[in-house]
């Protein structure tokens, strides 16, 4: 494997390894102070924000001053710079750090040895001057650079919460008599992989045994912990270790440790039931067959437990048992060509079960192959009765909900839902349940149905926790946290997202952790936090890299998109769009092609471009229809109408406005309504204008979410500076002192102000600022000249 070393004076930092060596000699550091040198190393092409330091190092915001300076210094003294000097680590006044000593990268095979430190020159270019050309954003754009959350909150959801919706925890029909009260006992008990001695067509036995002695123990009344929590939990990691990490994650105080070994023509199955206090008794079963085996043990397991093995009505064939688990087993191990080999190689009669059937589809899901999935369970529905295979009847139609929820048709989903639900109430399947209720919730959360998704996640909860997948629980903080961004509640949302990403990363669960992360990006924008924003955009795309699912990829990307964005980083984010264009399908990811419709309206209008600016907003508009996209499309049609405005279609653009009102009062939602007042002032004329204007700072106050009320706020101060009225663009601009050090638009707004008011000092540092945080977005050139002697400002409009 090749690792990269960064060489830059007398040291060699190896990222990889975390080492920092001078002179040759390894230098001692803090995790902190290491993630410091190393980030702003990997960023040196550009200034790095303080606060998207902060979220890169501690993973969270709120981090003093003076623990990010001592971390500075300390950093600083360890590649042999100064606060002083700045030789290395530059500060960037108002705004972050800047790596500006030179370096030189190496690549190196992961087995070499690391090469002596090659001196590289330290001389630091010039410190940027505040006179110094930048790229220009032509002031109106207002709020299109912020991306409004909610919109794609939904849909990264569905990425998260249903890839497992109807992943079998049993594979037949309940016993006639399910154990008292058995949905009601805590899982506490966690059986691992089982270790086997065989050949190697044997090596699904390791997780298929292992979820046969689960399914089996389950079915008798035992709490299990869902078998896929089990191996993200262990891993390859020794029953010891595996043990331990189980008892933190899931809260068990049992485990099963089993072994199985050929024995001439049949198996043996050795199984160590160990409990939290060190004590253990041991089953051994033996028989001609690997299910059979399985089986056996299991029950002899729950006799060991006082419990009765179920008795089974409809007892599925050996083959057909063999190959569900091996199915299952693949799946596990997130093998998806596995685990259609596996069904390839059944008998043509077990291919066509439901068991199979079931299986294909949840392949076809998991694989972003939504259409297939939603065809199989449709012809397969009819055959599942409620009478006699409720369960799987259920687990069909929560996969239909969940394909409909996917392709963002939450009223189609409904109807399936609640009859899965109606069917796993009165059934011993807590996993099951959670799994339906959590589609519910999000099809409730999409339709703006929030008291009744709330109550739908509540219970979900209940049921993870009930069934011990601590991941799945994690899985609706995230739903919660996206129903509070859809909501204007940001601010909410981050201690649900920053736990379930804590959880994830703890379980090594790199899929839901993207997801997680995508969830966070669009708090932080809304939040007007770009930096931190953009930080937990590049670790979700580390964490995105063994993600299959492309349609799941391409919104993950998007989240990638709207924080690069936010961060002046253009050319990525234009990049990053046509390739999510061109790959996504028109009918299926419809939503997601209209966001990105809308993100390239937004720059398009920033450089200009009118014409397509105005197509490309009314073809986002009309795609992103529904309760789920409203900041969206409001942002959407505020491009559109802005661009009319420009294009000198007055007319046109009050008509816009006013059908964007229209609806905006349908969706009542006050960052939306907002929004609309907004396309109504800048697309009227004296009173009226003054009138929407003071209507959508009312709006975005009540919303009380930051990226609204500067958007209005800025808009607001750029027509007043138009019309000459500085004392009330002051007033504006006051609004957004306290984002102007981290939001380029808030920072710009500033400058135009001290500029036109001709205030020397004021104007300088807000310079600096819009400078730290443009990016590739132009300033404009009048901006960039001093401005003549200071203007008194009277209240009583005279200057």
């Amino acid at each position: 494997m090749i690792r990269r070393l960064y060489h830059f004076g007398d040291c060699t930092v190896d990222v990889a390894a975390r080492e920092l060596c001078q002179a040759g000699k390894r230098v001692p550091l803090s995790p902190s102070v290491f993630d410091c040198i190393a980030y702003l190393l990997e960023h040196r092409d550009r200034a790095v924000g303080r606060d998207e330091l902060v979220a890169a190092v501690w993973g969270k915001a709120e981090i003093g001053d003076n623990l990010v300076g001592k971390i500075l210094v300390k950093a600083r003294r360890a590649v042999g710079d100064d606060g002083v000097r700045q030789a290395v680590i530059l500060t960037v006044p108002r705004f972050g750090f800047h790596w500006i000593a030179p370096v030189r990268v190496e690549d190196v095979g992961s087995d070499d040895p690391p090469p002596d430190p090659v001196p590289v020159p330290a001389s630091a270019p010039e410190r940027p001057r505040v006179d110094a050309a930048v790229p220009e954003a032509p002031a109106a754009t207002g709020s299109a650079w912020r991306w409004k959350a909610a919109a794609v909150a939904v849909v990264v959801v569905l990425a998260v919460a249903l890839p497992l919706a109807w992943r079998f925890v049993s594979h037949r029909p309940p016993p006639a008599a399910a154990p008292a009260q058995a949905s009601a006992v805590p899982a506490r008990l966690a059986v691992l992989p089982v270790a086997v001695d065989g050949n190697a067509d044997d090596a699904w036995l390791r997780l298929g045994l292992m979820d046969l002695i689960a399914q089996r123990l389950r079915a008798g009344g035992i709490g299990v912990v869902p078998s896929d929590v089990v191996v993200r939990v262990a891993g390859d990691s020794a029953p010891r270790e595996s043990e331990r990490a189980l008892h933190e994650e899931a809260g068990t105080d049992r485990v099963v440790v089993a072994s199985a070994r050929r024995s001439g023509a049949g198996w043996i199955v050795s199984a160590v039931l160990r409990t939290a206090d060190g004590s253990e008794r041991e089953v051994e079963a033996r028989a001609s067959d690997s299910v059979a085996v399985g089986r056996d043990a299991a029950d002899r397991l729950l006799r060991l437990l006082g419990r009765e093995p179920p008795v089974e009505e409809a007892e599925a064939s050996l083959s057909l048992a063999e190959a569900s688990q091996r199915v299952d087993a693949a799946l596990l191990a997130n093998d998806f060509d596995g685990a259609r080999r596996a069904i390839a190689a059944a008998a043509a009669d077990d291919q066509a079960t439901p068991e199979l059937q079931l299986r294909l589809s949840q392949i076809d899901y998991r694989l972003g192959q939504s259409d297939a999935a939603r065809e199989r369970l449709e012809r397969l529905l009819p055959s599942l009765s409620a009478e006699t295979a409720p369960a799987q009847r259920a687990r069909a139609l929560t996969g239909l909900g969940a394909v409909a929820l996917k392709q963002n048709r939450a009223a189609v989903a409904l109807p399936s839902l609640d009859e899965a639900i109606a069917l796993l109430d009165r059934l011993d399947e807590p996993e099951s349940l959670g799994h339906a209720l959590t589609g519910r919730g999000i099809a409730h959360a999409m339709r703006a149905e929030y008291d009744e998704a709330g109550r739908d996640f509540a219970r979900a909860r209940i049921a993870f926790e009930l069934s011990g997948d601590a991941h799945a629980a994690a899985r609706v903080d995230i739903n919660e946290g996206a129903m509070a961004t859809m909501r204007d509640r940001p601010g909410d949302a981050l201690p649900l997202l920053e736990r379930a990403a804590q959880r994830f990363e703890r379980l090594d669960a790199p899929t839901d952790l993207a997801n997680t992360l995508a969830n966070e990006v669009d708090a932080r924008l809304a939040l007007l936090q770009p930096g931190v924003a953009l930080a937990a955009s590049e670790r979700m795309m580390l964490s995105m890299e063994r993600l299959r699912n492309p349609a799941e990829r391409r919104v993950l990307l998007a989240a990638r998109a709207r924080a690069l964005a936010a961060s002046g980083r253009l050319a990525e984010v234009r990049a990053l769009l046509a390739d999510l264009v061109q790959g996504a399908g028109a009918e299926q990811e419809s939503t997601l092609l209209g966001e990105a419709r809308a993100l390239q309206a937004a720059l398009d209008l920033a450089a200009g471009e009118t014409t397509t600016a105005a197509a490309l907003s009314r073809q986002a508009v009309a795609a992103l229809d529904g309760a789920e996209f409203a900041h969206a499309r409001a942002d959407a049609w505020q491009v559109l109408v802005r661009a009319l405005v420009r294009r000198g279609e007055r007319e046109a653009a009050a008509d816009e406005a006013a059908r964007f009102a229209a609806w905006a009062e349908t969706v009542q939602r006050a960052g939306v309504l907002a929004l609309a007042r907004l396309a109504q002032a800048e697309a009227a004329d004296g009173e009226t204008a003054s009138g929407f204007y003071a209507e959508a700072r009312r709006d975005a106050a009540r919303s009380g979410v930051p990226r609204d009320i500067a958007a209005v706020a800025i808009a607001t101060a750029q027509a007043r500076m138009a019309a000459g009225e500085l004392p009330d663009a002051a007033d504006a601009v006051g609004e957004l002192a306290r984002w102007a050090d981290r939001d380029f638009d808030c920072a710009l707004v500033q400058v135009r102000l001290y500029h036109a008011l001709r205030q020397r000092d004021a104007w300088a540092a807000a310079l600096v600022r819009a400078r730290g945080l443009a990016g590739e977005r132009r300033i404009a050139a009048d901006l960039l000249r001093e401005p003549d002697a200071p203007v008194p400002v009277g209240r009583a409009g005279t200057i």
